[in-house]
């Protein structure tokens, strides 16, 4: 979400302006925009709102204000940028984009890129800065609570125009700037660096009398309306301008040479779509000015879940702090060494990288960055010895990293890109499906969940689309409702929406395979480490540490000691598995799980006839578990687990079956819950019960 203070004050989200309503909800934002991210107590919201005399409605009017913003603020059904603390409320500021922060920043790198003589740079930088200004700033919020913010901002503002026109003219383009200097000369009598800078233009134009002139008419009104003379500085500047000063015709050029400046980022995504809190992230970790050390920022998640996008996005917004180049770098099958020849051979240094041996290759690296400014963009790093060997030393280099893999260690900053918000997927789908038939309400918010909120998947749909013309998007949301469909409809469009999770599928060990595999086939829509344990025929440790190696390769997700695999990753680990010929061990791995919970669920109720409960909470278990129980249900009858009478996991299948159904007779009565009906079925003898270990619940 984008907010704008430097005219009047406005919030973006995407494309769209918000309504924020009067000046007093306006000034409640601005306040906390302003906060820096420090909490505002209601007490200060109404000394800022009413610093005179508040009415007696004021603590409930900020209520309203701020719930009236938070709703119009609101970036999705968990994610809140208004939030209440305990000492008030407040905006992080690391999940927006500000543009009077965006001002600092490019403020903080012109003056940077000015001190060392980079005018060019500088003036780019600064010229860019000013571009975020629109008017007045704070304009439409309360005037007692803008003017002293105004006069600061303002302030500001012409200080860094100044400081734009002196890097101008040090590289020699007092031509285009004369004219924008006359008028901030006569708009800012008093502003004696604005006159300073005109009669300096207008000398090295070869325009000696104008200059004088400039000069004669700032002193005259100096002497009018206060009786003083001009500054020292421009006094002896009018006296270098009589002397026809030859060092004065001289600016100071920026400093060049002859090393190249490699500008390898791949091209930005036109489409780019969510990933505000994620893209805010990363851009202030990279573009610090004045960190003593370099920036490292790992973004990880699984494959094709839009790592690259966002980083080559997010390095596009401050290549420009780099200016000895930005180099990209993709580590698919590269070692530690060959990356760092690539690196220098960037630098037109590949004689050298050639002839030595890795290490003084990478001590060369090192050495040669040491007083440059480099950004790299490293892709697809596999293992932390990649990433070590390509940190630079220098503290004005920066590299950002996308990987796959669960990597351990010395990143200043860590982004973890799971699926887009629903919000976002529609956003996303918006624009790449654009105005087409059947995209009545539901349809889209459909086809995105379909997807997983997966960006790739999402832009297979789109392709598919494109590629039929004649379809709408109803129709493509019907096919896509199948699961026996959907894998191969969105494959058609994108190949890698099955290929990247078989890959990774592929790339396990034995043990984990068959767990992942097992767990898909299983099609529960979660699972916890004792469900795994009976899948895989091992202990509950030993299937935790499984889980927990499954959701580092980013195959599961993980929520606390509760693990969940995405549809598309299951249908595509499914079928895969399913094909290796193994369906029996697969079979009895759903029959040992189905069948420890319906010997749970007949103990439960048999113990319940005699008082002996193993739940504190029976109805909360079977809340908890009800969904489990249908989903490994319809598995077992897909498997025929439930139709093979002579199968030793029939009997309990048949009691299984029927005690979701019995969950809905669990009722309240005087702080206990009863069983008043169930059907169980005949078997064998239950098992251990579940419920009697806390762990399991």
């Amino acid at each position: 979400m984008k907010f704008r203070l430097l005219g009047a004050i406005e919030a973006w989200k995407d494309d769209s302006a918000l309504p924020l309503g009067g000046a007093k909800p306006r000034t409640v934002l601005a306040a906390l925009l302003l906060s820096g991210g420090q909490p505002l107590s209601v007490s200060r919201i109404i000394d800022t709102l009413w610093p005179e005399e508040p009415p007696k409605t004021a603590q409930a009017l900020v209520h309203s204000y701020v719930a009236t913003l938070r709703k119009v603020l609101r970036c999705g059904e968990h994610r809140e940028v208004l939030q209440t603390r305990s000492r008030g409320y407040v905006i992080e500021p690391e999940t927006i984009w500000l543009d009077l922060t965006e001002f600092e920043r490019l403020v903080a790198l012109g003056r940077a890129a000015n001190a060392e003589e980079r005018h060019e740079q500088g003036a780019r930088l600064l010229r860019k800065s000013l571009e975020l200004w629109r008017g007045a700033p704070l304009d439409n919020t309360c005037p007692g609570f803008a003017e002293p913010e105004r006069v600061r901002l303002n302030e500001l503002r012409l200080a860094v125009l100044a400081e734009r026109f002196e890097a101008e003219l040090a590289i020699g383009a007092e031509a285009s700037a004369v004219g924008e200097l006359a008028k901030l000369a006569a708009e800012h009598p008093l502003q004696d660096r604005f006159t300073s800078l005109l009669m300096t233009a207008h000398y090295r134009l070869g325009r000696q009398v104008e200059a004088l002139e400039v000069y004669q008419g700032h002193r005259r009104q100096l002497l009018g309306l206060h009786g003083l003379e001009p500054a020292a500085r421009l006094r002896e500047l009018h006296r270098a301008i009589l002397r026809s000063s030859e060092e004065l015709l001289t600016p100071k050029r920026v400093k060049c040479g002859s090393r190249p400046s490699p500008a390898q980022l791949p091209p930005d995504i036109p489409h780019f779509t969510g990933r505000d809190p994620e893209l805010a992230r990363v851009i202030n970790a990279v573009a610090r000015p004045g960190l003593a050390r370099p920036s490292l920022v790992m973004l990880t998640g699984q494959r094709c879940i839009g790592k690259t996008a966002l980083a080559v996005h997010a390095c596009h917004r401050v290549a420009e702090a780099f200016p000895d180049g930005q180099v990209y770098l993709d580590l698919s099958g590269v070692s530690a060494e060959e990356a760092i020849r690539r690196v220098l051979r960037a630098f037109d240094v590949s004689t050298f990288a050639a002839s030595h041996s890795a290490d003084e290759a990478a001590a060369h690296y090192r050495s040669f960055l040491r007083d440059r400014q480099v950004l790299l963009l490293v892709d697809n790093a596999s293992d932390m010895s990649q990433v070590r060997a390509l940190l630079p030393a220098a503290p004005g280099c920066a590299m950002v990293v996308t990987t796959s893999e669960h990597l351990h260690g010395l990143p200043d900053t860590t982004v973890h890109l799971g699926p887009l918000l629903p919000q976002d997927s529609l956003a996303l789908l918006t624009k790449l499906i654009g105005t087409r038939d059947g995209t009545g309400p539901g349809v889209l918010e459909e086809l995105a969940a379909l997807c997983d909120h997966h960006p790739l998947a999402l832009q297979a749909a789109a392709s598919r689309l494109s590629s039929r013309p004649q379809w709408t998007v109803t129709r493509l949301v019907a096919r896509l409702r199948d699961p026996g469909r959907r894998l191969a409809e969105l494959s058609a469009g994108d190949p890698r929406v099955r290929a990247e999770p078989v890959a990774a599928y592929r790339a396990l060990g034995e043990c984990d395979g068959r767990m992942l595999a097992a767990l898909a086939i299983a099609d529960a829509p979660s699972y916890v480490p004792w469900m795994a344990a009976e899948l895989g025929e091992i202990s509950e440790a030993e299937a935790e540490d499984v889980l927990d190696r499954l959701a580092d390769a980013y195959l599961l997700e993980r929520d606390g000691f509760v693990y969940r695999m995405a549809s598309l990753v299951r249908l595509a680990v499914a079928a895969e598995a399913w094909s290796d010929s193994r369906e029996d061990m697969f079979r009895q791995a759903v029959a040992r799980l189905c069948g420890r919970y319906a010997a749970t669920i007949r103990q439960a109720v048999a113990a319940f006839g005699t008082g002996e409960v193993a739940m504190g909470d029976p109805a909360a278990w079977f809340r908890d578990h009800r969904a489990r129980i249908e989903a490994l249900t319809s598995t077992a009858i897909r498997l025929e687990l439930l139709a093979k009478t002579d199968d030793p996991a029939a009997p309990l299948m048949t009691s299984f079956r029927t005690a979701p159904r019995s969950a809905a007779h669990w009722q309240a009565d005087s702080g206990c819950r009863c069983l008043q009906h169930t059907r169980a079925g005949s078997g064998s003898e239950p098992g251990t019960s579940p419920l009697a270990t806390p762990s399991l619940r």
